[in-house]
């Protein structure tokens, strides 16, 4: 709708449409396809654990609740942060289009050094979320290889209390123990395993489900009607002039304030005139002041 133009520039729908467009290209292209592969190694490893030794594995999956909280917290993360990468990304590219655009009257004004800092404005909220993304996944990564290596050590220890308790009341078999203990945390930790290299392509597809919301955003987004009230003005307004063919009076303008919703700067701060009637003015301002 044309209501998007009031708040957003001409230039940042075609940057944010291929900007977003490559991050869901990547995301439910590649990136997509080792996911399933990846739950289906971890289901089967736990699958096996509880086969070989049910009492072993559920000391193993111990750390399991903390990285499903860990998941639920870097989706979250990834999701916000690159939303604000992406809208930084599109106002930048949206600078440098209206600047390419109009390179000599940038460079006939001298606005060189204003345009620049401009740019780098939204250039630095790109780089601030891009550093803030890699802190969130180097803390998941992280505490999955904490989790990975405390598992490793709680099932080589609950593995000997197991071997003990288990030799006083039952007759067991040391050498088959021992390997159903190296298959269970063999399965257990690959399975953990398969978890964290779930979170590339997972901030991948999160990244592309991000960029698809504000791409919907905008096909969705509706022209914004009249209301009943300044419909009704504005057919009784329209109804008045068609009747009144012969109309005189003056026009003026008093303490008027006027700003563009993507400027940053007032177009027109406490403006006055009045133009009498028959009579002709020409506003004159420099080439460029529009």
């Amino acid at each position: 709708p044309i209501s998007y133009y009031d708040i957003h520039k001409a230039n940042e729908l075609s940057s944010k449409l291929s900007s977003n467009i490559d991050k869901i290209q990547n995301g439910i292209g590649y990136q997509l396809s080792p996911i399933p592969m990846m739950i289906a190694m971890t289901s089967g490893g736990v699958l096996l654990a509880f086969i070989t030794n049910w009492r072993l594995t559920l000391v193993l999956l111990i750390p399991s609740p903390f990285l499903a909280v860990a998941w639920v917290l870097f989706r979250e993360f990834t999701v916000r942060i690159t939303i604000n990468e992406l809208n930084s990304y599109s106002k930048s590219n949206s600078v440098a289009q209206e600047v390419f655009s109009s390179i000599r009257t940038v460079f006939a004004y001298n606005a060189s050094q204003y345009e620049q800092t401009r740019y780098s404005k939204y250039l630095d909220s790109a780089k601030n979320a891009n550093i803030k993304k890699g802190i969130t996944f180097g803390c998941y990564m992280g505490g999955y290889s904490m989790m990975l290596f405390f598992s490793y050590a709680i099932g080589l220890y609950a593995s000997y209390w197991l071997l003990i308790s288990l030799n006083d009341s039952v007759k067991i078999d040391k050498d088959t123990f021992i390997g159903d203990i190296i298959i269970v945390i063999i399965a257990i930790t690959d399975g953990i395993f398969s978890i964290g290299g779930l979170a590339q392509h997972v901030e991948a597809l999160e990244e592309a489900r991000a960029a698809a919301t504000e791409i919907w955003q905008i096909l969705d987004e509706e022209q914004q009607p009249l209301s009943e009230e300044n419909s009704a003005q504005s057919e009784s307004k329209k109804d008045q002039y068609n009747n009144n063919d012969d109309i005189n009076g003056d026009i003026e303008f008093d303490n008027v304030q006027f700003a563009y919703p993507t400027r940053e700067m007032n177009v027109l701060n406490n403006f006055n005139l009045i133009v009498h009637q028959n009579e002709k003015i020409a506003l004159v301002g420099m080439s460029g002041a529009g």
